[in-house]
């Protein structure tokens, strides 16, 4: 019965967090910044996704917002790549930059407010 109640609230946290991730504010600046993180997401995680109506959303912010998260420094590397490489270059990066605090502020407070997680790192 325990087992059961604790997939039950595992099952309704995930979807109160999915139904939250529907109202994400953010967009990325330009086509080029959205394709250069997609790609870089896609390389380390094969469901990463920028659909927020996506079961993935959540756990995908987790390489850009989670700083225990191995992968997120190769994240950022890789796009920032792509960006410099095949945008605007540090114009592009400085956007993304600002975005992506505001992104995982965004995420901190969902959060801590449907979980009292505290934010967007990964409780062990």
């Amino acid at each position: 019965m325990k087992y059961f109640a604790a997939k039950s609230l595992v099952g309704l946290a995930i979807a109160l967090a999915v139904s939250a991730s529907e109202y994400f504010p953010f967009k990325y600046p330009t086509p080029c910044i959205t394709e250069c993180s997609v790609k870089a997401g896609q390389e380390l995680m094969a469901h990463y996704t920028q659909d927020s109506s996506s079961p993935y959303f959540m756990e995908s912010l987790g390489l850009l917002c989670d700083s225990e998260n191995p992968d997120q420094v190769s994240f950022m590397v890789k796009s920032a790549e792509c960006i410099f490489d095949q945008c605007d270059g540090i114009a592009d990066i400085s956007k993304l930059m600002a975005l992506e605090g505001q992104i995982c502020q965004w995420c901190e407070l969902l959060l801590s407010v449907l979980f009292n997680s505290g934010g967007c790192e990964r409780k062990q």
